[in-house]
């Protein structure tokens, strides 16, 4: 019975053992899971530590953060290296986790002032930069004030070359007399000058802008100086050859049954080449082509647009001239004679056709008290003027001031009007 008990002992004593050793292998295993598990996540990354220094350019907050989340898991492996006993330690798989755990903590640990010696040189980096630019900015900021200050001291410099920097970027700004492209001339002068005495001007009042205002181009501009004056005479002609020529007359033509306004007396073929217009537009045009260094020819471009526009018409002309018909009746009463004898001064060499009135009678003009003015009669002169292909029909207005007591005194001439081509019939 004795023998029963102490066996009964021993087996409870061996159990006891057995259940301990159990446990304690059972905890080395799940140590161990945890260090493999927190090692597995470190790993060196030679693009922000070279096991020396941190590589030139490599992103230091990233690199922070990839030191931060190395030594937060070192630490979880560290912690669960010593909750392992010491047959754990024994462990092949223990040691193999110790190797990689002690050259990944060598690792950090020579990353750790890598790192904080290139933060600190990057913070002194940034710093003197911000120094630096600072003082740039107060010296750009002086010689930009300065610029202005020069560019404003004659009067509208500033302006004009606002002006011709907006044609660099392609306005079609231009100019129409001497006096104006004088002005332009001389700020681009003034303004080149200037520019190679404050050769920093351009980027001084740029700087630190991402729209930089439009006088920090302005030596940029004063560079093209002569191709901008030439620029400045070939918008004029452009705007010319579109806009002065007979487009609109064209396009009115038989809208207004074929009448032309002119003043005074005027020729098939004076009408029809653009003569007048050519002589009046020449008379500008030349002295700015001058002015530009550009010669005579630089303006056939706009008179060979005028001449095609002018050549339209004529055929516009001589196609409708046989479909009209003649206005109003033969001119009677009185003021007629008198009215035909100022038409055939203006026309002499010619002969008048016909001679016809719109109503018959005068039309009496008041003014806002009703008393008379002027009294006037209106008509068509029908004239065949040598070497022209068709009679001219001008229109024609007879007026006689009012003198007082029902007496008008008689006019000195008679004003003529629109013109229209048409057969002599």
């Amino acid at each position: 019975m004795r023998a029963l008990i102490v066996l009964s002992l021993l087996w409870l004593a061996l159990s006891a053992d057995a259940h301990a050793q159990s446990y304690l292998d059972k905890k080395d295993q799940d140590a161990i899971a945890a260090i493999e598990r927190s090692l597995g996540k470190v790993e060196k990354v030679a693009s922000y530590f070279d096991g020396r220094v941190i590589p030139p350019g490599a992103d230091l907050q990233q690199a922070r953060a990839v030191y931060d989340q190395m030594a937060l898991n070192l630490e979880a492996a560290r912690r669960s290296f010593n909750e392992l006993s010491a047959k754990g330690m024994q462990r092949p798989d223990a040691q193999r986790l110790r190797t990689r755990y002690d050259d990944l903590e060598g690792y950090r640990a020579a990353f750790k002032p890598a790192l904080q010696r290139a933060e600190t040189e990057a913070e002194a980096s940034q710093r003197k930069k911000r120094d630096d630019d600072r003082r740039a900015a107060e010296i750009a900021n002086k010689v930009c004030e300065e610029f202005r200050a020069e560019l404003h001291k004659t009067s509208e410099d500033y302006t004009s070359m606002g002006v011709l920097t907006n044609m660099v970027d392609g306005r079609d700004w231009f100019w129409q007399t001497l006096e104006e492209g004088a002005k332009f001339k001389g700020a681009l002068e003034r303004s080149s000058a200037l520019c190679k005495r404050m050769p920093t001007a351009g980027a001084s009042c740029a700087f630190g802008l991402t729209a930089p205002p439009l006088d920090a181009r302005y030596c940029e501009t004063a560079a093209k100086g002569a191709e901008l004056m030439k620029a400045g005479v070939k918008n004029l002609i452009a705007f010319h050859a579109k806009n002065s020529g007979p487009t609109r007359i064209i396009k009115d033509f038989d809208r207004f049954q074929g009448y032309l306004d002119v003043d005074g007396v005027i020729g098939w073929t004076a009408y029809f080449t653009g003569a007048a217009l050519k002589e009046r537009l020449m008379k500008q045009v030349a002295p700015l082509l001058a002015q530009a260094n550009m010669s005579a020819s630089d303006g056939d471009a706009l008179f060979a647009s005028i001449a095609a526009e002018y050549a339209q018409l004529e055929a516009k002309a001589r196609e409708t001239a046989p479909t009209w018909e003649l206005p109003g009746a033969p001119c009677s009463g009185v003021g007629c004679a008198q009215a035909k004898k100022f038409v055939q001064q203006w026309y002499r060499g010619s002969t008048i056709k016909r001679f016809q009135h719109t109503a018959p009678g005068w039309k009496i003009l008041t003014n806002e008290f009703g008393v008379p003015t002027y009294r006037e009669r209106y008509g068509f002169a029908l004239v065949q003027v040598k070497g022209e292909p068709f009679c001219q029909l001008r229109m024609w207005t007879y007026s006689e001031q009012y003198a007082g007591g029902g007496r008008y005194t008689p006019a000195r001439d008679v004003h003529l009007h629109s013109v229209r081509w048409q057969s002599c019939k």
